[in-house]
């Protein structure tokens, strides 16, 4: 039973909320009305339409789509590679992630204070906010199960790699966001520098 409900999560991950489609007069029209645009290389925008797939936390879903949208009708996404550690001029493996670590031990060390002397109770409140599922091998399968502090403007879209752009999410829906994005733009062939309008649609 327990490998059929393992089963059911993974196609309901593998169902992509994201995909590219082509922008049309209006898109372009307002994408280049829009005030503080990103730089593009002259190219015209695509557009990605975002879709709430079965399983994914409505209320992080409607945030972080609704960020993205205003931001891609303000010009300010465009795809990027995201910010990786820099040596000799070269990208390498890993980016710096101390910024978000150092956010998540401040909400662990937030909320096991609350329970000082109950060693259980403070295993039990740091959990959903620790970097992987202790219970689960490490995997995320379903909305409620985890939090993450979440890029409301995502990295591969231009964001800012601080604080103020940080937001406790539901860890399953920001990352199948997330990934869904980068496979859409990927599949698509998209390069990095083309400007992005996000339409989230019902």
């Amino acid at each position: 039973m327990a490998r059929g409900r393992r089963a059911r999560n993974r196609a309901a991950y593998n169902q992509r909320c994201a995909r590219v489609v082509a922008a049309t007069l209006d898109d372009v029209k307002a994408f280049r009305t829009a005030k503080g645009g990103a730089p593009n290389n002259g190219q015209a925008p695509v557009v990605i339409e975002l879709r709430r797939t079965r399983g994914m936390s409505k209320r992080t879903f409607d945030r972080k789509a609704r960020a993205l949208e205003k931001l891609g009708q303000e010009g300010k996404l465009v795809r990027h590679k995201v910010p990786k550690k820099h040596s000799e001029g070269e990208w390498v493996r890993n980016r710096d992630g101390s910024i978000t670590r150092d956010v998540r031990h401040k909400k662990i060390k937030e909320v096991t204070s609350q329970h000082e002397g109950d060693s259980a109770a403070q295993k039990a409140a740091k959990r959903p906010y620790e970097t992987w599922d202790t219970k689960n091998d490490g995997q995320v399968t379903r909305k409620g199960q985890m939090q993450d502090p979440d890029h409301i403007h995502e990295l591969q879209l231009g964001g800012a790699d601080d604080r103020s752009n940080l937001r406790w999410e539901d860890s399953y829906t920001q990352r199948k966001i997330g990934l869904d994005l980068k496979r859409a733009m990927d599949d698509a062939g998209v390069d990095y520098g083309t400007p992005v309008i996000i339409r989230v649609v019902d």
